[in-house]
């Protein structure tokens, strides 16, 4: 059967549906800042934020909110750079500190600082934890290759390299509670690994970031989203995905518009269009998203100050359960970002009902 398509690209398609969905589906906090810019980088289901702030002249500090107000996460390291960059519902926060040229990732919790060192070289960075308190990350190998590690129990384990790929930089970026561990290899493209049970796998090219406890792998390819479900990969749209919870929703960068988005409904959705039109806030990337679903990122806010904010939804219970719908499946190539007409109508659909949803 013959599937005719409008001519509509991916593009247009998302700011006619963002203009639809103009609604205050939720509600933004200004985090604040203890200096500069702020930045926020994850968030637990306790509504705990992690990220950093400037501080001037290159330099930037780690910061924790919690309890409504922001705080200088470590204190006690003074003329040190560090970044926050994740936290588990036990309020345990991954991240990095030191010199520029002597990073080193740590874990902070209960107010104890630990220094997770090297895989001999002389610096690493951590990236994400589980619910376990496992962290991943990159470390330097004497040799001054960096390697995914997964430190577990007080111990930091070489993740390895794969095949034919030792002399690239590979990084670990995600890791769910059953310990599968997810990154990416740096060479002239990116090229995805997953680690489980001691064992590392090629899962072709693009870049993993993230992995929720349902196994469901979001990743970068060729300035696309991808979703990887159990080996099959469907193109979200154009942008950087960021972050993915285990309800499924992914938020990011929009490629083609430098703004906050989510990946939801086969279309990248605009949530600048998604909060009160009056707050002033112009919304530049999504950098985590909780189960609950608020999600945190960074913005410039009224006063043209660039900080972290959070997104609430005004009330999870008026939103529909959108489901996905994939625009194509990768088959090696970009895909054609013309949308096929029935995935308009219904995704129009589905965009309306949120609407009327929201105004009973």
């Amino acid at each position: 059967m013959k599937m005719w398509h409008l001519g509509l690209t991916l593009g247009s398609f998302t700011q006619f549906t963002a203009g639809l969905l103009a609604a205050n589906i939720y509600t933004i906090t200004d985090l604040g800042s203890l200096g500069g810019a702020s930045y926020a980088q994850g968030i637990n289901n306790l509504g705990q934020v992690v990220g950093y702030f400037d501080t001037g002249g290159g330099n930037y500090r780690a910061f924790e909110y919690t309890g409504g107000s922001m705080h200088d996460l470590l204190v006690d390291v003074s003329g040190k750079n560090c970044t926050a960059n994740a936290i588990n519902d036990s309020g345990m926060i991954v991240g990095t500190f030191g010199d520029n040229d002597s990073l080193h990732a740590f874990t902070f919790d209960a107010g104890t600082l630990t220094d997770l060192g090297t895989l001999g070289g002389v610096q690493s960075a951590g990236y994400a934890i589980n619910a376990s308190g496992d962290v991943v990350g990159n470390a330097f190998v004497a040799s001054g290759q960096s390697h995914p590690f997964l430190y577990s129990r007080g111990v930091m384990h070489d993740l390895g390299t794969l095949p034919d790929n030792e002399q690239w930089s590979h990084v670990a970026y995600g890791v769910n509670d059953a310990g599968r561990v997810v990154g990416l290899v740096i060479k002239w493209g990116f090229q995805s690994f997953s680690y489980i049970n001691g064992v590392l796998s090629d899962l072709g090219p693009g870049g993993a970031v993230a992995i929720n406890n349902n196994g469901h792998i979001i990743m970068d390819n060729d300035a696309y989203a991808v979703l990887d479900v159990n080996g099959t990969m469907t193109y979200l749209g154009p942008g950087t995905a960021r972050d993915i919870n285990n309800e499924d929703q992914i938020v990011g960068n929009g490629f083609a518009f430098q703004r906050a988005v989510i990946f939801e409904a086969g279309a990248v959705l605009d949530l600048n269009t998604m909060i009160d039109p009056n707050s002033g806030w112009f919304l530049e990337d999504a950098r985590g998203i909780n189960d609950l679903g608020d999600i945190v990122g960074t913005g410039l806010n009224r006063a043209g100050q660039r900080h972290a904010f959070m997104l609430t939804p005004v009330d999870a219970s008026v939103l529909p359960d959108i489901p996905f719908v994939p625009l194509k499946h990768v088959n090696g190539s970009v895909p054609d970002q013309r949308v096929p007409l029935i995935e308009v109508c219904v995704t129009l659909c589905l965009l309306f009902a949120v609407k009327s949803r929201l105004r009973t």
